[in-house]
């Protein structure tokens, strides 16, 4: 990543979807999936493995099973690694009996490893992190939102309604990093208080956006929510309203409870869910 980390041309940019599409993946997005899934399978050869860029060519997501299986993106921040931002990083996360047991996030350009294990509570660097719940409301609390690939009119009405609500309450700071990933490390490190995702169609992160963060965030002390029933296909998850999870489409993650529900609240009254 980071030699090839600005420099357009040696990452070998192509673009995912449909014509037009503003998506890009990158050779080094394919290459470190290939040398992550190849260490996975050398070291756990009975486990299965579901990779973002894998699953792009493919065309779908594979149905989670109760097998052990690991999920990676390779580069998460994609758009941002080929225009030399420093917002990207590896994301691996590992599943048993549909739940997400392990996270492992890796920032190249911070040098910070963010690691936990259900049960066992998150570290950055070998060092216990917890989430900031200092914040009494949104006039002290930073927010993160994130458009993603939304670029149709109803997607880009839902996004700005969200920012007016945001600014109506007198929210200290609103900010996009570009990662779904980093935003919630953020939140998990206490660097932000909340994290908003899945308003439309193209603003929606999926499992292994989702996989290894949630392990970390939640033993970091913070609160997962979805915003609808919207899920893809194969999850763990019913496709209700009662829990998040790694297959849903929409999410509020909030530093604590009180600031989740508020979140949430905030955005389905300003969004119409």
């Amino acid at each position: 990543m980071l030699k090839c980390h600005g420099v357009k041309e040696a990452a070998g940019v192509a673009w995912k979807g449909e014509a037009g599409s503003i998506d890009p993946v990158t050779a080094t997005d394919e290459e470190n999936e290939r040398l992550v899934l190849a260490a996975i399978v050398a070291a756990f050869p009975t486990h299965k493995v579901i990779g973002e860029e894998e699953s792009a060519l493919s065309g779908a997501i594979p149905a989670l099973t109760d097998a052990p299986t690991w999920i990676v993106d390779p580069i998460d921040g994609t758009a941002n690694f080929v225009h030399g931002n420093t917002n990207s990083c590896v994301s691996i996360g590992q599943c048993e009996g549909k739940v997400p047991r392990l996270g492992i996030v890796y920032d190249p350009y911070l040098d910070e490893l963010f690691v936990a294990v259900r049960g066992e509570g998150a570290f950055c660097n070998g060092k216990p992190m917890r989430v900031d719940t200092s914040a009494p409301g949104f006039d002290r609390a930073l927010i993160l939102i994130e458009p993603g690939y939304e670029r149709s009119p109803t997607g880009i009405a839902k996004f700005l309604a969200l920012n007016k609500a945001l600014l109506e309450r007198n929210v200290q700071a609103i900010r996009i990093n570009g990662s779904a990933v980093l935003s919630i490390m953020w939140v998990a490190a206490g660097r932000a208080n909340g994290y908003i995702a899945g308003l439309h169609v193209k603003d929606c992160a999926k499992p292994w956006d989702w996989c290894a963060g949630f392990v970390i965030a939640i033993e970091a002390g913070a609160t997962f929510a979805r915003l609808d029933a919207r899920s893809y296909p194969g999850g763990a998850g019913s496709g209700s309203l009662s829990e998040f999870d790694i297959f849903s489409k929409s999410c509020v993650l909030g530093c604590s409870p009180q600031m989740c529900a508020d979140l949430r609240a905030l955005t389905n009254e300003a969004v119409g869910f």
